[in-house]
């Protein structure tokens, strides 16, 4: 059990056509908390239909359930391992990223490196993930409906030396709940691509499992697979309850790492407002599963409270 996350958040401008968002927590998992997000905008780009962000974003190309959602637990396929590359789709990152905004047309493209503290602003080294990451979509803020396509392509470091670059692609829905009952839905399709995913992570047992070469059939040390193919599958559905102050989801999640490992995983979602007074005190409850295991709880009260207008 984690007690005590406290963070503290500022938002506001800086004259007419600057923005910031900085998110810096007092407290993480037990220990003295770290840097989320930094970041700074800049609004009065493209007849203001551009913004220009730079920092350590959260305004990064992904779909709002990946990068903002009321889940607790995140969503796999943002986080496939695949060897030793784990993606980091919703993670804050160094970087910067560039959006367009029309009346039912989002695009968004970012350079990310770094996730680290503030060690990691200008860290753009070999030893160093870095991402290209983009995102095209219709969305009408007038519409219950999201639908678009996502991608990355990137160079990630091995620990043994080497580089491993990967591309990435999704198509993806959203739709908010309707009126009679009709709930909402978010589906996405992901397809990766690694060229040198490294060296095959040890089993369960601690021993390193081993590639069989088609010239030297010794089976006797781990070698690096040419390459893998990936996919990862998610489908949610959700309901809004309590005359629109709480929200109900469940997640299924199947992701292949293209090494031959096949994981399949959901949860059972709850965001609650409990005071119909005070809409800053939000009760989050989940259960999650995942296949050869057992159920996991997690709770969190978020109270935020405003400083300032």
């Amino acid at each position: 059990m984690e007690l005590g996350n406290t963070a503290l958040h500022a938002t506001g401008f800086v004259g007419p056509d600057i923005t910031y968002h900085i998110h810096q927590w007092l407290s993480q998992n037990g220990q003295t908390g770290g840097i989320d997000v930094v970041q700074l905008a800049y609004n009065n780009i493209l007849r203001r239909n551009g913004h220009l962000f730079a920092g350590k974003l959260s305004a990064i190309p992904v779909p709002g359930p990946l990068s903002g959602g009321s889940d607790l637990a995140p969503y796999a396929g943002a986080e496939i391992q695949v060897g030793e590359h784990r993606y980091q789709f919703d993670g804050m990152r160094w970087g910067a990223s560039l959006s367009y905004v029309r009346p039912k047309l989002f695009v968004q493209a970012a350079w990310l490196g770094s996730n680290k503290e503030w060690s990691g602003a200008a860290n753009y080294s070999q030893d160093t993930d870095k991402t290209l990451q983009w995102l095209v979509a219709y969305a009408d803020a007038n519409a219950p409906l999201e639908a678009g396509l996502f991608g990355s392509t990137g160079s990630f470091p091995l620990a043994e030396g080497g580089v491993d670059r990967y591309h990435t692609i999704a198509p993806y829905v959203q739709r908010d709940p309707g009126p009679h009952g009709i709930p909402g839905i978010f589906a996405l399709y992901q397809w990766g691509y690694d060229a040198n995913p490294g060296l095959l992570a040890p089993a369960a047992g601690g021993s390193m499992p081993t590639l069989r070469h088609p010239l030297f059939d010794s089976g006797m040390s781990p070698v690096s697979p040419t390459s893998a193919h990936s996919r990862a599958m998610t489908i949610e559905i959700f309901e809004s309850l309590l005359h629109e102050r709480a929200l109900l989801g469940l997640r299924d999640e199947v992701t292949d790492d293209g090494l031959g490992t096949l994981t399949r995983s959901g949860n059972v979602d709850l965001d609650v407002i409990p005071f119909a007074k005070y809409d800053n005190v939000h009760l989050y409850l989940e259960s999650g599963f995942m296949q050869g295991g057992g159920p996991v709880w997690r709770a969190m009260l978020w109270w935020a409270v405003p400083l300032g207008r």
